[in-house]
């Protein structure tokens, strides 16, 4: 059995990221994951490009056997808004893709939206 996780980061970067930089963070995502010593297995997929919060996204997909013989599989996509850089990674059961990539992870990255609480705040101090 393994538990699915959706997981969201938000990482402040010292300047906009091209689409070659977030290939690269992509990458380096996945060879965590492979490298980490959890899993007995691991293929990932090469990258490609989607939208993610109104700008480019690069993305990747991976299957993977934990060590107590689980068989999962995950996508993860990342964008660069306003020099901060916005990760989404859904991992799940391996049988269970089109549950979590059509309904949770693609719903999610359609719907999510950047609130911009500087603003609102000093609005409210206005």
């Amino acid at each position: 059995d393994y538990a699915a996780k959706l997981t969201v980061r938000a990482v402040p970067v010292n300047k906009q990221y091209t689409k070659s930089e977030l290939t690269r963070e992509v990458k380096g995502m996945l060879d965590t994951l492979s490298g980490g010593g959890e899993l007995t297995s691991f293929e990932g997929t090469s990258t490609a490009e989607r939208t993610f919060l109104g700008s480019t996204g690069v993305y990747a997909n991976y299957k993977a056997t934990t060590l107590d013989g689980a068989k999962i599989a995950g996508r993860m996509i990342i964008s660069c808004v306003n020099k901060t850089l916005y990760i989404l990674h859904v991992s799940y059961p391996q049988g269970y893709t089109g549950d979590y990539v059509d309904k949770v992870y693609d719903k999610f990255r359609h719907t999510v939206k950047i609130i911009d609480t500087t603003a609102a705040a000093a609005t409210k101090t206005n």
